[in-house]
Formats: structure tokens, C-alpha cells, sequence
């Protein structure tokens, strides 16, 4: 639960969770100082680690407000995103799928859209990988390895 394993299976659960339309509301216990049962913070140091990071990058989805359908083909490979007046987001997992390219197609793009790729990785904490700027739509392959979590944050 401490893992970058744990990490994306949190991500992958709150997609589920966020794709089924039958939920009203979900929890996560314990998240308690420094409890043995808390998947979030290091019990020894005190420290947030991987899980709670997939929790940051889906309160970026929440904070958008409007849930956008998608599909995902693939085993393994989990997506959910949201979107307002001027950003969209797009949270993506690779929960036990070997290293995997995912192709992704954002539609509805505004003029010189910048997107920005993010990602929580072994060693790294939701950290910018890259960037660049679309309109309309675009399609774009994202490599994304076993135990990774990528969040796509779209700006108008």
C-alpha cells in the first residue's frame, strides 16, 4: 500500500469507481497520522508517499467538476477525466499491464490548447514530463510502464 503499486491501483479503483455511474459517494480508511493501517503517509517518517499522489492528481479531476466519458481498451489500463469552462484533465493507470503505449485523442480542443503531461513515477512525485500546445483535436501516444500513473492536464 506504500508501493507505486499501491499508487496505481488507487488510481485505477478511483477511474472504476468515477466510470460506473452507480456510485454516490466512497471512502478510504484509515488515513490517520501515522497509523499502520494508512496507505498514505510513511508511518515512520511522516511523509506523503506514492498513494497519496494518485489521490492529488484525481482532486485535480474533482476540482473540474464535470465528469467526460471514456473508453479504454485494453486489460489493465484505467482512465477517468473531467473538464470545465477552462481546463480538462485526464487521469490515466497502468495497473499490472506490461509497458504500454496508450494512444489518447482529445477532442474539443480551444485554440493553442497547452497540455501537459505529469507524471508519478518510481522516485518522482506528479512531475511535469512534457508539454505542448493543440487545437481542435489531437491524438497522442503516451508511453506508459507497469506501476505509472500519468495525468494530462489541459489549459485553455
Amino acid at each position: 500500500k506504500h508501493t507505486m503499486e499501491g499508487a496505481t491501483f488507487n488510481a485505477a479503483v478511483l477511474s472504476m469507481l468515477q466510470e460506473t455511474h452507480y456510485l454516490d459517494k466512497a471512502m478510504y480508511y484509515c488515513f490517520q497520522g501515522r497509523s499502520a493501517y494508512n496507505g498514505f503517509i510513511n508511518p515512520i517518517h511522516g511523509v506523503p508517499e506514492y498513494p497519496w499522489f494518485s489521490f492529488v492528481a484525481f482532486g485535480e479531476l474533482y476540482a473540474l467538476k464535470n465528469h467526460v466519458d471514456v473508453s479504454v481498451e485494453g486489460e489493465h489500463i484505467y482512465a477517468t477525466a473531467a473538464t470545465n469552462e477552462n481546463a480538462s484533465g485526464v487521469l490515466l493507470s497502468n495497473f499490472k499491464n506490461e509497458d504500454s503505449e496508450i494512444n489518447v485523442e482529445l477532442n474539443g480542443l480551444s485554440d493553442n490548447a497547452t497540455i501537459k503531461v505529469i507524471r508519478l513515477r518510481e522516485g518522482e512525485n506528479l512531475v511535469e514530463d512534457f508539454s505542448f500546445t493543440a487545437s481542435g483535436s489531437t491524438a497522442i501516444k503516451i508511453k506508459l510502464p507497469v506501476w505509472e500513473v500519468a495525468y494530462l492536464k489541459i489549459e485553455a
